[in-house]
Parts: structure tokens; C-alpha cells; sequence
């Protein structure tokens, strides 16, 4: 079952016709999609993680360049 979306070569227009017309014929799937989506920015991918990350990298700098 697809989780989180689909890849296509983003320079073939039919491949990304069909992977299109695939979401617009299948609104359940589509739907699971978004809410995987959501759920992940509310928990993964936000500033509160992403600020921790980003914290740990300029200490680690700063104490590289000590």
C-alpha cells in the first residue's frame, strides 16, 4: 500500500499523467496519503525537532572550530 505518496521521473509527462489520474481514481488512497502527511509534519518534520537539529550542528561547529 502506498504510505506517504509516489515517485516519477519528473521528466516523463505520461508517467506523470498517470500517477495523477491514479490519485484522482482512488480518493481513499489519496485521502490515507494526506493524513500521513499531516501526521508527519505535526510530528516529525517540525520546528520543534528541526530546531534541535540545527542546535546540535552549530555546537558541533563551534566546537570544531575551537
Amino acid at each position: 500500500m502506498i504510505e506517504w505518496g509516489t515517485t516519477v521521473d519528473s521528466l516523463d509527462p505520461k508517467e506523470i499523467a498517470e500517477a495523477i489520474e491514479h490519485f484522482l481514481d482512488h480518493p481513499a488512497i489519496r485521502h490515507k496519503i494526506s493524513e500521513n502527511g499531516q501526521r508527519a509534519v505535526r510530528k516529525k518534520y517540525n520546528w520543534e525537532n528541526e530546531e534541535k537539529k540545527l542546535l546540535a550542528l552549530y555546537e558541533g561547529l563551534l566546537n570544531r572550530a575551537q
